[in-house]
Order: C-alpha cells, then structure tokens, then sequence
C-alpha cells in the first residue's frame, strides 16, 4: 500500500530493527529495555527511533498497568492487550475510579426507575450503552458493576 511505504521511505536499519521487534510483540507491546537486548543498539539510538517512528505514526507508546511507570510500544492501528492496558477499567494507565462510580449510578437510577418491575442483565446494559463515557463496557463489565 502506497501509505505505507510512504511512512516507511528513508528508514535506516536502525529503525527495521526496532520495528521489527515491535511487529514480534504483538498487542502486549515491547518495553524499552527488550528492545535495547534484542537489537543490541545503544538506548540513546533506541530512543531516537523510537521518536522517528511514533512522529510517523508507525507506532505508539502505551502505558503498562502491571508495570506502573513503564512504556511500552507496539503498532500504531493496535488496540493492546487488557493485561498491559488495564481492560474498560483503565483509562491511558489510570484506574477510572470516577468513570465506574457514574456508571453504578446509572445501574442505581436505571434500577429506581424501573421500580417494581424485573429487569435483566441486558436491560441495564443496553441504558448504560446509551451513555456515553471514555469506553463501552460490556455486559460482564455492567454485571460486575452491580
């Protein structure tokens, strides 16, 4: 595809041999120093190409849950692995405390107002799909909620 060979013209083997990397971790993304062992360059040329390749939107860098503090990067069009982003739960690396309690009030409000009737599982989850917020949460997420 023309687009991408666009975003790929002028990259110097450096830059293959990190992406390359990237590629082989997948949607849990490789960490800065996985990379600096796999390809045996130097972190500062790590961290140039890994600047190159984020400014061409070939990759992006993710925050880890389960390494606070640590950055990992994977392709650009991935949508990483609930273990690195945290699931609906995370919001860029943080714990969407706010998200979560306005969403148990719309369980609470849903379920007041539907006082006296039996309501199901797929009902409280198709009011809260008509909210909007930072993510959609699944039914098992609503059942969690509750």
């Amino acid at each position: 595809d023309p687009h991408t060979a666009a975003k790929h013209r002028g990259l110097e083997r450096e830059h293959l041999l990190v992406l390359q990397q990237i590629q082989k971790a997948g949607d849990k993304g490789a960490w800065t120093k996985s990379l600096k062992d796999q390809t045996n360059l130097q972190q500062h040329t790590i961290t140039k190409v890994t600047k190159e390749l984020m400014r061409r939107q070939i990759i992006k860098e993710v925050k880890s849950v389960q390494h606070r503090g640590r950055k990992v990067f994977m392709m650009w069009d991935l949508e990483p692995d609930k273990a690195v982003s945290g699931g609906t739960w995370y919001q860029d690396g943080e714990f969407a405390a706010s998200w979560i309690e306005s969403l148990r009030e719309r369980c609470l409000q849903f379920l007041e107002n539907n006082n006296g009737r039996v309501v199901s599982l797929q009902d409280v989850h198709a009011y809260i799909q008509q909210q909007p917020g930072p993510s959609t949460p699944t039914q098992e997420d609503v059942a969690a909620i509750m």
